[in-house]
């Protein structure tokens, strides 16, 4: 499973713009069977299965395996300032379950 922090902390009521490449065994991007998905959980409750978003990524058109996770970070969303997130990342290829994992913090 692979995993990476966000390029810069989203500011609370933004969206985020996340980009990530669904990659093979051999860490090759590679189109995956469906459009990947996504779950966003505060770290501190990250083992509590507790979702405080989820959602299904959007393809970056041209690009081999490109996807990005757009969502709005608000605190009606249940999001708050100065708080960690992790982004779970699910998608297959050739049916075999690959997994990621995003850190992203809300300033």
């Amino acid at each position: 499973m692979a995993r990476r922090s966000a390029a810069a902390p989203v500011v609370l009521g933004a969206t985020c713009a996340i980009p990530f490449f669904s990659l093979n065994d051999s860490n090759v991007p590679t189109a995956p069977d469906a459009a990947p998905t996504y779950q966003i959980r505060a770290a501190a409750g990250l083992g509590d299965g507790t979702n405080i978003a989820t959602g299904t990524s959007s393809a970056v058109s041209g690009i081999t395996g490109a996807y990005y996770i757009s969502h709005a970070i608000t605190s009606g969303n249940g999001f708050a300032a100065g708080t960690n997130y992790y982004i779970l990342i699910t998608y297959a290829i050739s049916a075999a379950t690959k997994r990621q994992i995003i850190d992203m913090t809300v300033a």
